[in-house]
């Protein structure tokens, strides 16, 4: 099973932290408490933090069933001159009941937000500096990245960049091809450029007379310059009238650089990352029958590559999330967690439930999630190093609670803090509406 992981820790409201003494409560944003925002509570939406300090959060109206952002100013008063009273409208209403799913702030202080139109559509928009919903962006305003009904466009994931622009990036395992497209900050689709891979390697025999079926899917994207880095999910399962079973979900990493896998990373231009689960639920490498997840993904200014990562145990059906990080050859950086792979653990060895990551360029992660809190949970905010142990200068411990809320949802960790939003802790049963609450951390 491979040896044991260091632990990375030695509907309601929306909870919005800004996280620099790092991690404690901001007191320039309403004097260091919470300002709350109605909403419903499946929000699941994100928080985005502009330039200049201020906060856009996402949330739905339980009231009229739309999605919409709500703007506040940087000292956390709702910027009224934005928008329509400082609150827009957005097309995202996804299966879950939020609405956007992601989004960035610009230097001219627009945003970029994507998110589902129904099960279906993946869309981004843009809104201008005013809040209003910008038409020359994409094709009437709205750019679509993924139909899951026609396939056209399809792409199995899309990450949207700092600049606004997104790269996305596709498995076409009929030619054994990963197809990267890319769309400019104005919605414009640059096209698309298709590179040979050999992901069928990664395929485990199944027993004979069944037929077998091989998927590979890109679960994350991410951009080094002119290169791109993709984490893979590989699967093999099979059947026959007798039989029939799968392999675990295991996750394959590479760079494609000048058009062609760098043969320079990992084994052949491959680093398998095979994640399971021991018995003290720490994640560990190692053959085994348990699935691996891929969060988030990012390459660090050092070339280092960072993954978030989830591991699902089989035999307890429990989650284990942690990180991996790769040295910029791909190997695994024995300096972090001993064997590059740490879990999320608080300081007294407890479970977090991730729910929300963010890379910074300099390796250091900063999550937002839920610990067990009684007979409910409360939400955290945590910060770990590059070495896989927790940011002892992040509220002293590597741990910032979200005041109010029972988990941690969504991270902004740009613009000089880090904001985290998250469900609050108090739902009207009667209307099912809760808070969105919005807090400013140091850091």
């Amino acid at each position: 099973m491979g040896t044991r992981r260091r632990a990375a820790a030695a509907a309601a409201a929306a909870v919005v932290l800004v996280a620099g003494c790092q991690g404690v409560p901001d007191e320039a944003f309403n004097g260091g408490d919470p300002v709350m925002v109605p909403s419903w509570y499946l929000e699941r939406g994100p928080v985005v933090r502009f330039p200049d300090g201020s906060t856009l959060v996402s949330r739905h109206d339980p009231d009229t069933g739309t999605s919409s952002v709500r703007k506040l100013n940087p000292d956390g008063p709702i910027a009224t001159g934005w928008g329509v009273g400082g609150e827009v409208e957005v097309p995202f209403i996804a299966p879950s009941g939020s609405g956007a799913t992601d989004g960035v702030a610009l230097p001219d202080g627009s945003v970029i937000l994507r998110g589902w139109q129904g099960p279906w559509l993946e869309q981004a928009v843009r809104l201008t500096p005013s809040g209003a919903p910008d038409t020359g962006y994409g094709t009437g305003g709205v750019l679509a990245l993924s139909n899951l009904y026609t396939e056209v466009p399809f792409n199995d994931a899309c990450e949207l960049l700092a600049d606004g622009s997104f790269a996305c990036a596709t498995v076409q395992e009929a030619t054994d091809e990963l197809q990267l497209r890319r769309y400019s900050p104005a919605g414009a689709d640059l096209g698309a450029t298709t590179t040979p891979v050999d992901l069928d390697q990664f395929a485990v025999a199944a027993p004979p007379g069944t037929t077998t079926i091989f998927g590979a899917a890109v679960n994350q994207v991410a951009v080094d310059g002119d290169d791109v880095v993709v984490a893979v999910r590989v699967s093999t399962s099979w059947w026959s009238p007798t039989e029939s079973g799968s392999s675990d979900a295991d996750l394959v990493v590479l760079r494609v650089r000048s058009g062609s896998v760098d043969p320079s990373f990992g084994t052949g231009g491959y680093r398998l990352v095979d994640l399971e689960v021991d018995g003290s639920g720490e994640l560990v490498l190692g053959a085994g029958p348990d699935e691996a997840g891929a969060l988030e993904l990012a390459v660090g200014t050092d070339g280092a590559v960072t993954l978030v990562v989830s591991g699902y145990d089989l035999a307890t059906f429990g989650t284990t999330f942690g990180g991996v990080r790769l040295t910029g050859l791909g190997a695994f950086d024995t300096g972090s967690g001993g064997d590059g792979v740490w879990s999320a653990r608080l300081p007294d060895s407890t479970v977090v439930d991730v729910t929300a990551a963010r890379v910074r360029p300099d390796g250091h992660v900063t999550l937002g999630g839920s610990v067990p809190d009684g007979a409910d949970t409360r939400g955290v905010a945590l910060r770990v190093l590059p070495t896989g142990l927790l940011d002892t200068g992040f509220d002293g411990d590597g741990v910032a609670d979200a005041p109010s809320s029972r988990d941690v949802h969504a991270i902004d960790d740009r613009n000089g803090r880090v904001t985290v939003g998250g469900s609050g802790a108090t739902i009207d049963p009667g209307t099912m509406e809760a808070d969105v609450v919005v807090v400013v951390l140091t850091g």
